[in-house]
């Protein structure tokens, strides 16, 4: 009896200790699949994609694909959040520790520095020094019908910027103050501004918008600020050959990754360009993803791609123990030279690149340890801390 009974507690605790996390591969895409271009929910639906070289996708396994447009992925910690701004704005969130999806997508929802509610669609996300979850996001407040266009030329897009509200896990923002960027469409052949994308290149904040049929590219020296277009491009544009695209710096290569959608054949498929510098218009875009590499029917577009690495194979959240917020404090966060680390018990801290190569390794006693950072390259770095309590592991960027 003694025997049995230990083998069903065996078996009870093996699915505890030996999940297997969906994501296997080094970088995630959120993208939707539809009938008809450009339609709306519930003709589109979100689908998930991994890649260990940026170039060829197959699905995440077991994921199931859900109803929403132009979704948006990013990771935090421990958590992955697709958000979705229509048919109603929404996240969807995976919890690696647990292995488990939210039951159904959650209600997400922005607001101004005195409690009105703030129209949006459209979301890029990026996380700040603080750990929030920044949204940029072209702003629909008091606008009807398609928000990308004008009921009447000219008109202004306003592009703006909320900070995510602490403890509410990805669900509740405050738009900050002014605006990030402005289009202001002249006339019906500029059509449309909308589709914004950010992400951080080691120097510099990258913002794609999409502009008539291409993307306009902008920059910032801070999250926060205001955002001005590449100079070297012929107004700004960094393509003409692609719309609702997303972008990534490869920091081992010091390539820029370019993901569009264009229509092929009659389709929409998903394509990508590789780069260096923005001192040119991008015009060489091959196909990377399509319905019919997916294994669906040819006449499916596949739209608005969504890039973010996979922190969780290079963040080493591998069956540990949680443990509290504020276990491991980094400042500043991106750093220029020195980082102070400060830990509430002893730990063995590693420090590691985006690839999860060990660059650096100490103890941390309990008390603040200043680390000097000059011999890294620019780029997005995880430092690891280790005690007899488990593991955590947080982000930072070096600029």
């Amino acid at each position: 009896m003694k025997t049995i009974l230990l083998f069903i507690i065996i078996i009870m605790l093996l699915p505890l200790s030996g999940k297997t996390q969906p994501f296997t591969k080094k970088y995630i895409m959120a993208f939707a699949v539809c009938s008809q271009p450009a339609s709306p929910p519930p003709d589109q639906t979100v689908y998930l994609a991994e890649s260990d070289d940026g170039s060829n996708w197959t699905l995440v396994p077991d994921f199931i694909p859900y109803t929403g447009s132009v979704p948006e992925i990013i990771i935090r910690g421990s958590k992955l959040y697709v958000y979705t701004p229509t048919p109603t704005a929404v996240v969807k969130r995976y919890d690696f520790g647990s292995n488990t999806w939210d039951a159904s997508p959650v209600s997400v929802s922005i607001h101004d520095s005195v409690g009105n509610n703030v129209g949006w669609v459209d979301p890029t996300s990026i996380i700040d020094s603080s750990g929030n979850i920044v949204l940029f996001f072209l702003n629909t407040t008091g606008i009807s019908g398609d928000p990308a266009i004008c009921t009447a030329y000219p008109c202004t897009k306003y592009f703006d910027m909320a900070v995510e509200v602490p403890g509410s896990d990805g669900t509740q923002f405050v738009k900050s103050s002014g605006h990030r960027a402005s289009i202001t469409l002249q006339d019906t052949l500029q059509r449309r501004a909308c589709d914004p994308d950010l992400f951080f290149d080691g120097t510099q904040y990258v913002l794609y918008i999409t502009k008539a049929n291409g993307m306009v590219a902008y920059y910032s020296n801070q999250l926060l600020g205001n955002y001005t277009l590449f100079s070297g491009l012929p107004n700004g544009f960094i393509t003409v050959q692609g719309v609702t695209g997303c972008g990534y710096f490869e920091n081992t290569s010091s390539e820029y990754w370019m993901y569009v959608m264009e229509k092929v054949s009659g389709v929409f498929v998903i394509r990508r360009a590789v780069f260096n510098n923005f001192n040119s218009q991008v015009n060489s875009f091959n196909t990377v993803l399509s319905a019919t590499s997916i294994g669906l029917p040819s006449t499916m577009n596949t739209e608005s791609p969504s890039f973010c690495t996979n922190d969780f194979l290079t963040g080493i959240h591998y069956s540990v123990t949680r443990i509290q917020k504020d276990y491991l404090i980094l400042f500043p966060n991106p750093v220029t030279d020195n980082i102070e680390i400060e830990t509430l018990k002893n730990a063995n801290i590693e420090i590691m690149n985006s690839q999860g190569q060990i660059v650096e390794r100490f103890i941390a006693k309990n008390t603040k340890t200043t680390v000097a950072l000059s011999k890294l390259q620019c780029g997005i770095y995880f430092i690891k801390a280790r005690t007899d309590k488990g593991v955590t592991v947080k982000k930072f960027i070096k600029q």
